[in-house]
């Protein structure tokens, strides 16, 4: 037999804490060295390059991970549009599903400044050989100039684009977004993600201490129906004594009366 498909609720857990790693992710891969062992959440506070955050191959990796998680979520919210029963649960999949494009968003901009930073670096070098290149050229010979794409360096050896442009990493909408209405938007998710999380470990303290409270009232109940029943023995233990006391009296009347009994 099949297993059962999970519920609305348990999927719901599942998507909050997809939501809150990949926020979490985001949000350190915003962060900034300053030289001295301390990291700022701005750029401004270091003069840091925002794309700098996302160079390292490590942060890749970390966007890559990213991806697979955002990925899960899909499937995840898919599994939920199957599972809602009512206009609530249809509800909480609409916003959760406008989350989870939101970080999307924030991701592909991540990805988008990673390809920039390392595009940029590589232009710089090949900027460098040129300039060099010319200085070394005798006078009155023409130096071979790279053209404008390879003087900037986003075209890999196989002639493929390194650098895909801002515009063909979004589509609709989220391509005419700036990158202070995205921060703005995944900050708000964030927040609401943390909201969503204290009222999930709100309601699961409260379940606790429901459980405790009906525990402790089965046990007094067990109590009390262990102290009726003693109440109940004892009781016909009387009632046994009282019968047979009427018994010997009747006797005791019926032998008075009728002596040759």
């Amino acid at each position: 037999a099949s297993p059962p498909s999970p519920s609305f609720d348990a999927l719901s857990e599942e998507l909050i804490r997809l939501h809150a790693s990949v926020g979490q992710r985001l949000a350190a891969l915003q962060s900034f060295d300053d030289g001295e062992g301390g990291k700022h959440r701005s750029a401004e506070a270091t003069g840091v390059a925002p794309s700098a955050a996302y160079s390292s191959k490590a942060n890749l990796r970390e966007l890559s991970q990213t991806s697979r998680l955002l990925d899960r979520a899909e499937v995840v919210l898919d599994s939920l549009e199957e599972a809602s029963s009512d206009d609530d649960d249809e509800y909480h999949v609409k916003m959760w599903r406008d989350v989870t494009h939101a970080l999307r968003v924030e991701h592909c901009r991540a990805m988008g400044e990673a390809d920039h930073r390392r595009t940029s670096t590589a232009g710089g070098r090949t900027r460098t050989a040129t300039s060099s290149l010319s200085e070394s050229t005798p006078t009155g010979t023409t130096a071979p100039q790279p053209n404008d794409t390879e003087e900037r360096g986003d075209v890999l050896p196989s002639g493929r684009a390194a650098f895909v442009p801002r515009d063909e990493l979004f589509s609709g909408s989220s391509s005419r977004q700036s990158s202070s209405s995205v921060s703005s938007s995944v900050s708000s998710t964030a927040a609401r993600l943390r909201s969503q999380n204290a009222t999930l470990e709100r309601a699961r303290r409260i379940m606790a201490d429901t459980e405790d409270t009906a525990m402790s009232i089965s046990s007094e109940l067990g109590r009390q129906r262990g102290a009726i029943s003693s109440v109940r023995s004892r009781a016909g233990e009387a009632a046994g004594m009282a019968n047979t006391g009427n018994r010997i009296v009747r006797t005791m009347q019926r032998r008075k009366r009728f002596p040759w009994v």
